[in-house]
């Protein structure tokens, strides 16, 4: 991954919007618990894995923007789950 701090964010915020993206899929499906669960799998390993790698940057190069956007996928991750379980139940 790049050291460049703007191309970093610039990349984690695409893989965010993305996220946002396969969670909006799955609210629109919300016919069935099938692409509900299958596209918010896909948003959280983005949110997730992007959160991952920023914290993995943060260690080594200590940029605090890297940290802050690292709370920010976990919280959108975390509203993500929220979503897509109060859409499943009945």
């Amino acid at each position: 991954m790049s050291i460049d701090p703007k191309k970093v964010i610039r990349n984690i915020i695409f893989a965010y919007f993305l996220a946002g993206m396969f969670e909006l899929a799955a609210v629109s499906m919300a016919f069935s618990w099938v692409p509900v669960a299958c596209f918010t799998c896909f948003a959280l390993m983005l949110y997730f894995t992007g959160a991952w790698s920023l914290h993995q940057q943060y260690k080594k190069y200590k940029i605090r923007i890297f940290r802050f956007m690292e709370f920010v996928g976990y919280g959108l991750g975390l509203f993500c789950l929220i979503v897509s379980i109060m859409i499943c139940l009945p």
